[in-house]
């Protein structure tokens, strides 16, 4: 039942997709359509530790995990079924593409911490803001900053609009970059928290690496 409110949402957004879908599909005729719906991706990040039983914040959250899945995706097999039924003919080519994979964590740490203990990243005192993305960075101080989940630029003159580290130093703060994501430890076991940090030029062996990507190229341990 706690459930309910916001499954009732959900298929209220799905309804709200296709009335989109069809007026703009009667509308303009278009040769190829697009739908996007990131439910899935939201329970990820909400229930698949208390999915696989490695984190609850509360009594019979687990159980509720349990419950949400079956019913998130009956709402994306109602959805995939009236877009086969209502946007497609004989000759309509469908592509299926799922969001980023996901698994369970015991913990979450931040990374941008990092940055902030070694001076790297510093703020407008007094700013109330949660995380490095609301705060105000002060840019004139800032030698790096995290980008996405897994990267880390160097805030670089000639690149950045308001870098202040000249490129001939940028191979060396990479190098201290990647020796304190290293040092990241949980502050209850001790373990190390980041199983690999990379330079960009190192990232190609991993798919990665080029303008796509951060200076740095970093992943946690398994649990965070």
């Amino acid at each position: 039942a706690r459930l309910d409110p916001y499954f009732e949402g959900e298929a209220f957004m799905l309804d709200w997709h296709r009335q989109v879908l069809t007026k703009c599909v009667t509308k303009y005729t278009p040769d190829i359509v697009f739908d996007y719906y990131g439910n899935i991706d939201t329970l990820n990040h909400r229930f698949r530790g208390a999915y696989e039983g490695v984190r609850s914040t509360y009594e019979g959250e687990h159980e509720q995990a349990l419950e949400a899945y079956p019913r998130a995706y009956a709402l994306v097999d109602q959805h995939i079924g009236w877009l086969l039924d209502h946007m497609t003919d004989e000759n309509t080519t469908v592509a299926l593409v799922s969001d980023h994979g996901s698994v369970g964590h015991a913990e979450a740490r931040v990374q941008w911490r990092v940055l902030e203990n070694a001076g790297l990243m510093t703020y407008f005192p007094g700013d109330p803001g949660r995380t490095w993305r609301n705060k105000n960075v002060d840019w004139s101080r800032t030698k790096a900053y995290p980008w996405g989940s897994g990267f880390v630029n160097v805030n670089l003159k000639g690149r950045d609009p308001e870098g202040i580290v000249d490129p001939a130093d940028k191979w060396e703060l990479e190098e201290r970059i990647i020796t304190d994501l290293y040092s990241m430890k949980d502050p209850k076991t001790g373990k190390r928290m980041v199983n690999l940090a990379i330079h960009n030029k190192d990232a190609y062996h991993l798919g990665l690496g080029g303008p796509g990507c951060g200076d740095i190229t970093f992943f946690m341990a398994d649990d965070y």
